[in-house]
């Protein structure tokens, strides 16, 4: 397979998305989104939307993990499968997205 030729930053003056140069993507953040959640947010950057929501304490599944000034912090991630163009790597990896 041959390279994709770049794709032009600028065209007619305009971004692929039709903003100027000067033009931000628009900003918009939320808190306390998700009802049964301790604490959560909502993070828009242009199309880009970040859920987040904390959940817990808990307890530790393994009581020798257990310290009073650590916390074991589990986080999930998922993509939706038209958000990347990297195919064939797996979702939940570190190698990938």
């Amino acid at each position: 397979m041959g390279k994709q030729p770049p794709v032009p930053l600028l065209t007619n003056g305009k971004r692929s998305d039709g903003r100027l140069p000067s033009e931000h993507r628009p900003v918009r953040m939320e808190v306390g989104v998700i009802n049964n959640a301790e604490g959560s947010a909502l993070v828009a950057y242009g199309n880009t939307v970040i859920l987040a929501a904390v959940y817990g304490p808990r307890e530790v599944p393994q009581k020798h993990l257990e310290l009073p000034d650590k916390a074991i912090l589990r986080v999930r991630y998922h993509m939706t499968p038209f958000s990347t163009s990297e195919v064939g790597k797996a979702q939940h990896h570190p190698g990938g997205r």
